[in-house]
């Protein structure tokens, strides 16, 4: 994850001209993101905003409705873990829906798309059910209500945001 500042200095060069591969040598950001930042400003800036828990940048629950709608979803049939390498801290959500529930998968795809926008979501199919699931180092600051145990045993709070 790059910080503001060395993103738009990239796009600063970009944009007066440098090949992607001479700002890829200059600043050390592999070109594949370069051409995304490039070819995707709306995508990049739509999920820069600050994270109200850890204090970095990605992450208001924004839209609420789409919000409040995936938190339903993540506490009924849903579950938070440590995605890959626990040391780069990233994070799998994970939410399994009902193949009786015709709608439910493509709903639940295009909730995770609208709240983490520059995440990738993935499908799975299981039996009776497909597994939709993300990755971001942000699903615990979006979802405070994460932690160790059963979820219908730990306390369950808005945050203020």
């Amino acid at each position: 994850m790059y910080s503001a500042v060395v993103r738009q200095h990239a796009l600063d060069l970009i944009n007066s001209g440098d090949s992607l591969r001479s700002v890829s040598m200059l600043t050390g950001i592999n070109r594949t993101t370069l051409r995304e930042w490039r070819d995707n400003p709306e995508r990049v800036q739509a999920a820069r905003t600050y994270c109200p828990r850890c204090g970095d940048e990605p992450v208001l629950p924004e839209p609420r409705a789409d919000y409040a709608y995936l938190l339903g979803l993540y506490l009924g049939d849903g579950c938070i873990s440590v995605g890959g390498s626990p040391s780069k801290g990233v994070w799998r959500l994970r939410i399994l829906c009902a193949d009786a529930w015709p709608g439910l998968v493509q709903e639940c795809v295009r909730t995770l798309r609208s709240v983490r926008p520059t995440s990738k979501v993935m499908l799975q199919q299981k039996p009776g059910c497909q597994e939709v699931s993300s990755y971001s180092r942000h699903w615990p600051c979006l979802f405070p209500q994460h932690g160790l145990g059963k979820k219908h045993l730990r306390q369950i709070e808005l945050q203020p945001w």
